[in-house]
């Protein structure tokens, strides 16, 4: 372990961890080990930081956090193995002590926990007040990282510009609106138009109408992460209740839909949150990874 030792990753890089982890918490996003190695890196100097090690930094940066509030949100949560998006085994400790578990917790059973703990974690407004208390000084604000969010400019509302849009999603744009039967929504004789404008000023990305059945379709293309895939479940919510209020008819009868379509596989916990959000999703992948 040359060039630092695990003492100093656990003593000088927790106040940078937990600004990233507070970044991350802001946005609703997850952190993976090697998120935490490359910020360890560039805020203590260190030529490699070894992502494995990452676990035993997030664990004493929890002790400590609990040490001054014993009921802080479990922010060691969100420091995730990157191919799982679930955080390491030495999570359980704090799963255990917060939800009162004794014995053995079932796969099943950890995602839950770890699921609600996330939940708290997100919706937890203190966390700048927290940083302040532990550390003695005003957490560094972090930009997102870019490579979170699909860099095309596409926002809910296009009236106030952005970048130009990306090669990438306007291919699986036209895509679907070529490819409706990708939607597998049992369309018959369906009419599509893309960037279509609500009266609210948002725009679906595709329109199908199809009898009294109107569908739209949010895309999300291989540049979007977590972020961006999390805004997009949320997109389809409000979408879809704007044409419903568009449509004249009660929920119940008003024929909108309001479909996510995506390059990238959701994590686990936002398959659950478009489950919970009744949100359609299909994964369609039309560009080159």
């Amino acid at each position: 372990m040359a060039g630092y030792t695990l003492e100093e990753l656990q003593t000088d890089g927790l106040a940078p961890t937990m600004e990233l982890l507070i970044s991350a918490a802001k946005t609703g996003d997850l952190v993976t080990y090697g998120n935490v190695a490359k910020r360890l890196e560039l805020k203590l100097s260190k030529s490699s930081v070894n992502p494995r090690q990452m676990g035993s930094v997030a664990g004493p940066l929890m002790d400590h956090l609990l040490s001054i509030d014993p009921e802080a949100p479990l922010l060691n949560v969100l420091v995730v193995r990157g191919d799982s998006d679930q955080p390491g085994v030495g999570a359980d400790h704090y799963l255990r002590n917060r939800f009162n578990i004794s014995g053995r917790i079932s796969p099943k059973q950890r995602k839950e926990l770890v699921q609600t703990a996330l939940n708290e974690v997100w919706s937890y407004k203190g966390w700048d007040q927290l940083f302040q208390r532990s550390f003695s000084r005003a957490p560094e604000a972090l930009e997102p990282t870019t490579d979170s969010f699909e860099e095309d400019g596409q926002g809910d509302n296009p009236r106030y510009g952005g970048l130009p849009e990306s090669r990438e999603h306007k291919f699986l744009k036209d895509y679907v609106l070529g490819n409706p039967a990708c939607l597998r929504l049992g369309l018959r004789s369906p009419t599509g138009a893309i960037e279509r404008r609500l009266l609210s000023g948002d725009e679906l990305d595709v329109e199908f109408v199809d009898g009294a059945r109107r569908i739209g379709v949010e895309v999300k293309s291989i540049r979007s992460g977590r972020p961006d895939l999390l805004r997009g479940i949320y997109q389809c919510v409000k979408y879809r209740a704007v044409m419903i209020a568009q449509s004249g008819f009660d929920a119940e009868y008003a024929e909108c839909e309001v479909v996510l379509v995506s390059e990238v596989g959701l994590p686990s916990e936002l398959q659950a949150l478009a489950k919970r959000l009744e949100v359609p999703v299909r994964i369609v992948r039309v560009n080159g990874v």
